[in-house]
């Protein structure tokens, strides 16, 4: 790191600490001690033969022979031994031999952390790991880091822990009783053929004893369940299917829903979705409809107030309405309907009441 300016000057005497600080007897009780700067160098003087430099100039020799541990002066800068022949090698390092040192120590460290047995990874936790840095490190689900060792959460990690990770993208599923591997092949959306190949063992596939172990590659996860919520709390007047006709006695007539008995009170979006209508209905009185997607859509009806307007994007329990009794009822209810393709199917089926 010494400056350039001194490189041929005769018998000249350095305490280079590579990168970081050097010291050069110039002669004469002189010396310059070079710093690294944000552009350039430091270079700086120093006259033992000056009275008001002689003590901090002697302090920082002083400091710098103790730090250095009178190890690394040497009459050819950074050469790796004193005069070519005699002496041990220099305690700096080029940056290039540190960075092949410490790609070393790090592949040590891998090493000595992860191994291979049997087809799979073993990995040794450490402390600080986290279960989605390993996956990652990996590439794999940390659900399949989990189903591969045995674990139900991600804060069971302790240090020093057997970790099983499978050795490519997939994920270890347990038999349980009833399963078929069939339908769990289905399930993650995986082929027989795959699962046949990355599990040799297995004999038999469709004789699989519950608790057996089966790695399925490239395993999907599907998506959970859709989150549904009851739009209303109050008395179930009228379920879905065939009743008597309120307006028209002696009749019958398809109620195409469930009637909520309730009093102007906040009505709830039944699950995620867009909203596609809200507004005036005719005789469901102000209404909205929201589609959720794979053909669902659930209708709100006889509504006071209307909370959220057309292509709003609503959540599972956000208030999107004030229930009331506009169109043609016989008092304030909510009238909520579930619409799968175009058909009103039984509300029942999603929500419980």
């Amino acid at each position: 790191m010494y400056h350039r300016r001194f490189k041929n000057r005769p018998g000249r005497k350095i305490l280079n600490l590579q990168g970081r600080f050097s010291l050069i007897y110039t002669g004469g009780g002189s010396f310059v001690y070079t710093l690294p700067g944000k552009d350039h160098p430091i270079v700086r003087r120093i006259d033992f033969g000056g009275m008001k430099y002689r003590l901090s100039a002697s302090a920082v020799l002083l400091a710098m022979i103790g730090f250095s541990g009178m190890g690394m002066w040497t009459s050819v800068g950074t050469a790796s031994t004193r005069n070519g022949t005699e002496g041990g090698p220099v305690a700096s390092i080029s940056p290039a031999e540190l960075e092949k040192k410490s790609e070393e120590l790090k592949a040590k460290i891998i090493t000595n952390t992860s191994t291979q047995k049997d087809g799979k990874i073993e990995y040794t936790v450490r402390p600080g790991d986290t279960l989605s840095e390993i996956a990652g490190m990996y590439r794999v689900l940390p659900a399949s880091i989990l189903s591969s060792s045995g674990l139900k959460r991600a804060d069971d990690l302790q240090p020093g822990q057997k970790l099983t990770i499978p050795n490519r993208p997939g994920l270890m599923y347990r038999m349980k009783p009833g399963d078929s591997l069939a339908a769990v092949a289905q399930y993650y959306s995986v082929a027989l053929e795959e699962i046949q190949n990355d599990n040799p063992e297995l004999r038999d596939m469709d004789l699989i004893r519950p608790g057996t172990k089966v790695f399925l590659p490239n395993a999907k996860i599907p998506p959970p369940p859709p989150v549904w919520f009851r739009p209303a709390w109050g008395m179930l007047s009228s379920g879905f299917g065939w009743r008597p006709d309120p307006f028209n006695p002696g009749r019958l007539n398809m109620h195409t829903g469930f009637d909520i008995v309730m009093y102007y009170r906040p009505v709830l979006a039944a699950r995620t979705g867009i909203v596609v209508y809200a507004g005036g209905m005719g005789s469901y009185g102000n209404a909205i409809v929201i589609e959720h997607g794979s053909g669902l859509k659930t209708l709100y009806a006889h509504l006071s107030s209307v909370r959220v307007r057309r292509g709003q994007e609503v959540v599972a329990g956000q208030e999107i309405a004030i229930s009331g009794n506009t169109g043609l009822t016989t008092g304030p209810h909510l009238h909520f309907e579930v619409i799968q393709n175009g058909k009103p199917i039984s509300p029942g089926l999603f929500v419980k009441f």
